[in-house]
């Protein structure tokens, strides 16, 4: 009997699987929203690695993710940097005696103690740079959590649908194996001419050829999904949900956009440095005046003087203060001012460029994912249904003696078109969903109309 095998089975584990609902992808908050805390339960790998099982393995283990979340740290230890005083107290000493020495020569010993001090509030914007910075370091870790979740999501279901190409090769064989067996004894009972053996043979090398590509397409696709969850070394697991996804619903486009410009974390991210930029302008036009240096000092002088009675010694002690301060003539910092508001207003247009580029990004995700909908749609209610009804009329016809073998293989391939198209499809729904779920980092509950 010859079937669609690889169209059924697919078919039927979609249909079983309709229950399941992916998870719900989790929303930064906005504006600088905080990093997201993983809780990993242990994983059953007999029983195959779940969807939301692999998005908690990537936060905990993601090795990009734990690059940037050692930045986090550094922000936390600037902050610290910036608190502490930027000047230590400076202790100096000066000794001198005339020459040549002798008894009765003067000497002079001086002691101080200064202390530069800040006087434009330079300490405070410091302290606020470093602040805004290490809420711009928790922006990035959310950001780059934001850019895991739709690598894992992509790699998942690239690795699901891998694994059911290779399903949809091996029943092909399979049924190639059979057609071949069942031309070559309709040859050896004289029915079919040698040509259609030939082609049956032919066809059974492309099968099985097309298993192998598949077979090492989903090794590749596994080892990318390990990558991201961090555990590179491990292979040889199964997935345990399907490709099947909720119904869209129908998306309000603007509120996606103003939902996406909200909670974008790399948006996030850039109005921090803007922030930023702003406050080291403040910093380089303080820096302008020089801090004054402020001394305490203790002076000891003995001096001898000859006079017609004898020799006569003085000993003075100067208790005294001073102050220096360098003189702004030369040096306004007028260049550092400029490259400080060269940088804000970098960072200014940057903000302006991606709040272009996430409308953009917008409009295509919601485009992508209603054309994705609308191709499953297809295939759901006509194409499968169809490709069904030939293979079957085929086979009824094979079995027959109305049909040759020729008209047969021509009838699996466009099952086999059918089946792994509607697979196609399924997947591109899923990728569209996750694209736009990074893009406006909100669900599509919280857009319908």
């Amino acid at each position: 009997m010859i079937r669609n095998w690889g169209l059924a089975i697919l078919i039927t584990a979609a249909g079983a699987c309709s229950a399941h609902r992916p998870p719900e992808i989790w929303l930064p908050s906005s504006p600088l929203p905080v990093a997201a805390v993983a809780t990993v339960q242990e994983v059953d790998w007999q029983d195959g690695l779940a969807f939301q099982e692999a998005l908690n393995l990537a936060l905990k283990q993601n090795a990009d993710l734990q690059t940037a979340r050692t930045e986090r740290d550094r922000a936390n230890a600037e902050k610290v940097l910036a608190e502490q005083w930027p000047y230590n107290p400076e202790l100096s000493t000066e000794f001198s005696r005339t020459i040549p020495f002798n008894k009765q020569e003067d000497q002079r010993f001086k002691v101080g103690l200064g202390q530069t001090f800040e006087i434009a509030g330079q300490r405070g914007i410091r302290i606020r740079i470093a602040e805004e910075a290490a809420r711009r370091a928790e922006a990035v870790i959310v950001d780059m959590e934001r850019r895991v979740r739709v690598e894992v999501t992509l790699a998942y279901f690239q690795t699901v649908a891998a694994d059911g190409r290779l399903a949809i090769a091996r029943q092909n064989l399979s049924l190639a194996e059979k057609l071949l067996n069942a031309a070559e004894a309709r040859f050896q009972a004289r029915q079919v001419p040698e040509i259609e053996v030939n082609l049956v043979k032919v066809q059974y090398q492309r099968t099985l050829a097309d298993q192998f590509m598949r077979e090492n397409q989903s090794r590749n696709a596994k080892a990318e999904l390990s990558r991201l969850i961090g555990e590179p070394g491990r292979t040889g697991y199964a997935l345990s949900d399907d490709l099947r996804a909720e119904p869209l619903q129908e998306v309000d486009r603007d509120k996606a956009r103003g939902l996406a410009l909200e909670k974008r974390a790399d948006l996030a991210v850039l109005r921090s440095e803007e922030q930023i930029a702003l406050l080291r302008v403040d910093l380089e036009s303080r820096l302008v005046w020089p801090d004054p240096t402020v001394e305490l000092f203790y002076e000891n002088e003995k001096a001898f003087f000859d006079s017609p009675t004898g020799g006569i010694k003085d000993n003075d002690n100067i208790f005294g203060a001073g102050v220096s301060v360098p003189l702004p003539i030369f040096n306004r910092r007028r260049g550092e001012i400029m490259v400080a508001e060269a940088e804000r207003r970098r960072i200014e247009a940057s903000i302006l460029s991606l709040t272009h580029k996430i409308i953009s990004q917008v409009n295509i995700a919601v485009n992508d994912l209603e054309l994705a909908r609308k191709v499953l749609d297809t295939y759901e209610k006509e194409l499968n249904r169809l490709s069904r009804k030939n293979v079957e009329d085929f086979e009824k016809a094979y079995r027959a003696g109305e049909v040759g073998t020729l008209e047969v293989l021509r009838a699996q391939e466009d099952a086999n078109r059918v089946a792994e198209g509607y697979l196609e499809s399924l997947l591109n729904y899923r990728n569209a969903l996750a694209s736009f779920r990074a893009v406006v980092s909100a669900d599509i509950s919280d857009l319908k109309k």
